[in-house]
């Protein structure tokens, strides 16, 4: 009983140890539309798998795409305009939240 105890506990442990997953470089993507453009943008999440509401983007060394794809500044961006946001999932906890953008690309 002892030994089947002693195996059971070691397979569990392996399971559990196997399905973890590293997240440290995995980034996190919210669809929103933008409220307001200033140093910072502030944004109303349409669509997320982690991310509701309105959210402060931190976008001072964020690389801002149009929707074909070059490059374009932040002065470029329009209030309305529909917008695919990547960061690392680290989120400012404040009223409203406030995330660091990685890459904003217009959609």
């Amino acid at each position: 009983m002892k030994k089947l105890i002693i195996v059971l506990t070691i397979l569990i442990s392996i399971f559990t140890l196997g399905g973890c997953k590293k997240m440290e470089n995995s980034n996190v993507f919210m669809e929103a539309r933008i409220l307001e453009v200033n140093t910072t943008m502030l944004v109303t999440v349409t669509k997320s798998d982690y991310a509701f509401g309105d959210y402060i983007l931190h976008i001072d060394n964020c690389k801002i795409y149009d929707k074909d794809g070059r490059q374009i500044t932040k002065a470029e961006l329009l209030v309305g305009n529909s917008i695919k946001v990547e960061y690392s999932g680290q989120v400012m906890l404040s009223i409203p939240p406030q995330v660091v953008a990685h890459t904003i690309t217009i959609i």
